[in-house]
């Protein structure tokens, strides 16, 4: 859908400014202090993750809290969204006595089923890990392969005895506690959303929490579901529709009409499907949303190696920029920042490898394949947004400015990717906050007196503000 410039002065827009289109996603792990989400926002988060697999409610309100005090002292009127990532149908192994342990061919070991809520009480070892999916003697027979902590970790069922199983290692490989375990081709007997679920839901509604990220997606349905439990209180908080199996892409179309966004979820689709496959399901997945207008998100190991090393690998930085080309609004850092040791540095890079795609796009034409390959009939207000997007190419623009209200006219001038920025303003910082899950957004926020002024005044003292930060290029002529 994307396509390069066949040579990169064909504009000068958003050269020389320090606009970043993308938007990062940052996962905030037990390193949640204020300093420590401060410099996360400072490095260029726009949204912050919290996952739900990990911790507990009062874990996750300190990084809550901390994220919103600094908001609230910074001078510099950041809008930083909040993500609550849910566990959906998703089996993990329990806690260990040891920060972990290692494998190598042909040991074995045993696996026993608790409840979830025993989880905590007990520490697994080297010989007996635990595992909270009650029915794993029943799904996992003698001679099934089971894939932990997305794969790195592969054993065979060789013993099976109702409560508990017995494994072969495959390959060499280091375990941590809370991993996630998948077994291919398996039936899963769990529900769409959990009673943990529900309670997580209902934590990110008492906390006002932007969007809920939904595990392990596989119809629409389960979207509605996860819509019913947020219920009218939690009517505001946008759904994301995490992609992570065989079942998921046989019903994309369903599931983007359905939720918010979309998160093409590497780690368990990657290993459910075959490596070779797992690209054009992130380019199918990608396409569909732009055109649907959806936000989608890629997510992953894109900087992995910045866990533990100061720099990326460069298959790494090369990953980032065709997730780019592809058309993604948010690239995601999961444990780069939830655990990693270069937190800040991992930000910068992304935002460099971010600059460097963006400025390496053709946008008209994409803007032309986007309004070519779009359904008829549009509706009225993508009309107004599409028309917009093309008089502000005619007329050199240097922004395209929004009021914005309910964040729909926003939406469909981010379908079409503009190269200029697109500044929503509005009195609703909660509906700002949505908007940083769009690609080229930049979110402003105003007071209701502001509103009252002439509009002439206010545009002006908008596009002077974004000048002057530097969110234009210095170097244009001054047409608006």
């Amino acid at each position: 859908m994307y396509r390069l410039f066949a040579k990169k002065d064909v504009t000068n827009i958003i050269h020389n400014s320090s606009h970043r289109k993308t938007s990062i996603i940052c996962t905030v792990g037990q390193n949640n202090s204020f300093d420590y989400i401060g410099k996360l926002v400072d490095s260029g988060m726009n949204i912050m993750r919290i996952n739900c697999s990990h911790g507990d409610h009062s874990w996750h309100q300190k990084s809550i809290d901390n994220l919103r005090e600094y908001i609230k002292k910074t001078t510099k009127r950041r809008i930083v969204a909040s993500m609550l990532d849910i566990r959906g149908p998703k089996i993990r192994t329990g806690m260990l006595e040891a920060t972990s342990y290692d494998y190598a061919p042909d040991e074995e070991f045993f696996i026993k089923v608790i409840p979830t809520k025993e989880i905590p009480n007990y520490k697994g070892t080297k010989d007996l890990i635990y595992c909270d999916y009650l029915s794993l003697a029943k799904s996992a027979p003698i001679g099934q392969k089971i894939l932990i902590d997305d794969g790195l970790l592969q054993v065979v069922v060789t013993g099976n005895n109702n409560d508990q199983i017995k494994v072969k290692v495959l390959n060499n490989a280091t375990i941590f506690e809370r991993k996630g375990v998948l077994i291919p081709g398996a039936h899963i007997d769990l529900p769409a959303v959990s009673e943990k679920d529900k309670d997580d839901i209902r934590f990110a509604v008492r906390n006002n929490i932007d969007f809920v990220a939904a595990s392990f997606i596989r119809k629409a349905a389960q979207i509605r579901e996860v819509r019913n439990v947020l219920g009218y209180e939690g009517r505001n908080i946008g759904i994301v529709a995490k992609v992570e199996n065989q079942e998921g892409l046989d019903n994309i179309d369903e599931i983007i009409n359905e939720a918010d966004a979309v998160m093409v979820a590497r780690g368990d689709l990657g290993t459910e499907l075959a490596p070779e496959k797992i690209f054009s399901a992130q380019k199918t997945i990608i396409s569909k949303c732009n055109l649907q207008g959806k936000p989608v998100i890629t997510a992953t190991q894109m900087l992995e190696s910045m866990t533990y090393y100061p720099t990326p690998t460069r298959a790494e930085c090369t990953d980032v920029a065709n997730a780019i080309l592809d058309g993604t609004d948010c690239v995601m850092l999961s444990g780069e920042t939830a655990k990693g040791k270069y937190p800040q540095l991992v930000v910068q890079t992304m935002h460099n490898i971010c600059k460097e795609a963006e400025e390496s796009l053709d946008y008209e034409r994409t803007y032309d394949d986007l309004k070519d390959n779009t359904e008829r009939p549009l509706n009225t207000r993508e009309i107004v947004a599409c028309s917009a997007v093309h008089i502000a190419y005619e007329m050199k623009s240097k922004l395209i400015i929004v009021f914005s209200e309910t964040g729909l006219t926003t939406r469909y001038l981010a379908k079409y990717k503009p190269i200029m920025p697109i500044i929503s303003v509005s009195t609703n910082r909660k509906l700002l906050q949505k908007e940083n899950i769009h690609r080229g957004v930049i979110p402003h926020y105003v007071l209701d007196e502001d509103l009252l002024r002439p509009m002439e005044d206010l545009v002006k003292d908008i596009y002077e503000h974004f000048h002057r930060n530097h969110f234009i290029n210095q170097d244009q002529d001054e047409k608006e």
